[in-house]
């Protein structure tokens, strides 16, 4: 192989080396980005926070009660009353 082609060869495989290199550094990146983004949705699973819209204690109160106590039993028609088989 005379040097021209031997050089040309290693050129090549040096900038494909180098392109491979930055490739990783950019995935690196990226893995760095989206482990932040999950540990900042994690800690918003663990400990949610509260739209500061709302009156304060309105739904707060709401908010921290068990769920069975959160049914709330309106009067009037109920959608089955519609249905003549289950009316009956």
């Amino acid at each position: 192989m005379n040097p021209e082609a031997l050089k040309s060869q290693i050129s090549s495989l040096a900038d494909y080396a180098v392109k491979h290199v930055e490739l990783i550094a950019d995935l690196h990146e990226l893995s760095a980005a989206f482990y932040a983004a999950t540990l900042r949705i994690n800690a918003h699973i663990t400990t949610p926070v509260r739209p500061m819209t709302e009156p304060l204690g309105l739904l707060s109160g709401l908010a921290d009660l068990p769920r069975g106590d959160n049914v709330v039993e309106l009067a009037g028609k109920s959608p089955n009353d519609s249905d003549p088989e289950t009316a009956a």
